[in-house]
């Protein structure tokens, strides 16, 4: 494995042989990182707590996030800091950097510390170890079956596999080790090794390397798909919750997906856009054409038939 694009594959650079990165975060793996902010936002509001009896630390009601609340008896009070409360005001701060900034969206301790500020909390902790102890404990989630063999055959087609992540790389290289995928991609790109992040194309130009062709494959429309379609790469949504697996073909009756038959399958229409306005939070946005993935696969053993039949069909 490498941090930049030297090309290890043992196929190296066999004619005609794709490049193809993965996302890792619910494309992969789940890691327990979840569970670290929530430990965190336990220990802000016990800080927030313990400085004033009303929940709201001294020097903050100003930037308070809770409004007040009207008691039972009419008159109004602050409600108190929970740790919900905190945990849910982390994840909105992600939320509106995802959507103005992908980059500064995996900074988390930035993120932690703005709202550990919001709250007049002097929080000081580190994630990292935080993290490190969850995955002892906890461990990660792979999501799907046979994930090493199924990586390893694309290997073994002389790709080049590459892990391309907007998490940063003291929290991703961790999570890598505990999923036991370390040695399996030739290259790992993490959004502060680039300083920038998925959607943007040096992202994906980083990951193709010295192939001629890159396919990615990622669970997000708006960062993985619409960025891989934007510098020219083939895009595959990879999701448990897809309506079935295939190419996509797109026509004025709707987005359908087809099998290696040929044999028309399901309307994805309702399904992507469904997808688009929750990543969006907009209800009344319409489908980007560049959010059109051109394959849909449930599980990696899917994904992974669908790059093995692109390639072998690529001139």
């Amino acid at each position: 494995m490498t941090a930049a694009g030297r090309d290890t594959t043992a196929g190296g650079r066999r004619r005609g042989a794709f490049a193809v990165s993965f996302d890792l975060d619910g494309t992969l793996v789940i890691s327990p990182f979840a569970g670290v902010l929530r430990s965190v936002a336990e220990e802000i509001a016990a800080e927030v707590a313990a400085g004033a009896a009303n929940g709201i630390a001294a020097g903050a009601r100003d930037r308070a996030v809770v409004p007040p609340a009207p008691s039972e008896h009419g008159e109004t009070k602050c409600r108190p800091v929970t740790s919900e409360v905190v945990a849910a005001e982390i994840l909105a701060e992600h939320e509106r950097r995802l959507l103005a900034d992908p980059y500064a969206a995996y900074d988390w301790a930035s993120i932690v510390a703005a709202t550990a500020d919001r709250f007049g909390s002097r929080w000081a902790g580190s994630l990292v170890p935080r993290l490190e102890n969850a995955l002892t404990d906890v461990g990660v989630r792979v999501l799907h079956e046979n994930t090493r063999p199924n990586l390893d055959a694309l290997r073994a087609a002389g790709c080049r596999l590459v892990l391309l992540t907007n998490g940063r790389s003291e929290f991703q290289l961790p999570v890598l080790r505990a999923a036991g995928l370390q040695d399996v991609f030739d290259v790992v790109i993490t959004s502060d090794a680039v300083g920038t992040a998925k959607p943007d194309p040096e992202m994906f130009e980083h990951a193709l390397g010295d192939r001629r062709r890159l396919v990615h494959v990622g669970d997000r429309l708006d960062h993985d798909i619409a960025g891989a379609r934007r510098a020219g790469a083939v895009s595959i949504l990879l999701r448990p919750d897809a309506p079935g697996d295939g190419v996509v073909e797109t026509s004025s009756a709707g987005i359908f997906l087809t099998d290696n038959s040929g044999a028309t399958g399901p309307d994805i229409s309702d399904y992507l856009l469904a997808r688009h306005r929750i990543e969006a939070h907009s209800p009344g946005e319409a489908l980007p054409p560049a959010s059109v993935p051109d394959g849909v696969a449930r599980s990696l053993g899917a994904a992974v038939a669908l790059i093995l039949e692109a390639q072998s069909a690529a001139p």
